[in-house]
């Protein structure tokens, strides 16, 4: 949490360390006026200088690292340089771990989402699929090696009607959203209605990077209408 200026604590080294995102130090905490109301604390643990390390990351900070020493002016400007690549590294890994605590956890929700997910990559030739997910499998009979690689047209089969399928065609290759309605195959043979809908999906600079689908089961519904 932010502190205000004047407020206690604000040209602490901790404070500083936080406003200035640079490293600070306490070089004689006895004695530093802004240690005030910490110095009892630390001096009854032996400390007598210290350094705060913020662990910034691309204007994200993380943390403060605090570094506390027995002896009076402990950091020198070396000493601070390498508490500063410290900070850089451990902000860096923080931010790595952030990362792929965010992916496994929207990767968990796509694999457990109740519809069939793919994802397909449109910088390969034919826009394989590279993902598909429990429920696609579950509803497709495929197992993931034997379709990933392989065009999303596997499911296509003798009574699929050609409208649906060229109108995917035309706006994948015009990088729009569609839903279509179709007749696909399982595995074993088996005839299924699959709702589909597909979208592009765009990097941080716009780029085309992928296209995610999502496969809904519509036998039943199918069977209702037509009866």
């Amino acid at each position: 949490m932010a502190v205000s200026e004047g407020a206690p604590g604000y040209h602490a080294p901790g404070g500083r360390a936080y406003h200035e995102r640079d490293v600070s130090v306490s070089q004689n905490i006895p004695e530093d006026p802004q240690y005030e109301q910490w110095r009892e604390a630390a001096t009854e643990r032996g400390f007598r200088s210290l350094a705060v390390i913020p662990l910034e990351y691309d204007g994200d900070l993380y943390g403060l690292l605090a570094v506390f020493a027995n002896r009076r002016q402990a950091f020198d400007d070396a000493e601070r340089s390498l508490l500063s690549e410290l900070g850089d590294d451990i902000a860096h890994a923080m931010h790595a771990q952030s990362i792929q605590t965010g992916l496994r956890n929207r990767n968990r929700a796509i694999n457990e989402a109740p519809v069939g997910v793919t994802i397909t990559d449109p910088n390969q030739a034919d826009n394989p699929m590279s993902y598909v997910n429990d429920k696609f499998v579950e509803v497709t009979g495929y197992a993931p090696d034997e379709v990933l690689g392989k065009n999303h047209r596997l499911l296509q089969g003798p009574d699929t009607d050609e409208k649906p399928v060229a109108a995917m065609r035309e706006a994948i290759g015009s990088e729009e959203r569609v839903t279509v309605e179709l007749r696909n195959y399982r595995k074993d043979g088996e005839p299924f209605w699959n709702r589909v809908s597909i979208a592009p999906v765009y990097d941080d600079e716009d780029q085309l990077t992928s296209y995610i689908g999502f496969q809904e089961e519509i036998t039943d519904r199918k069977k209702y209408e037509q009866e």
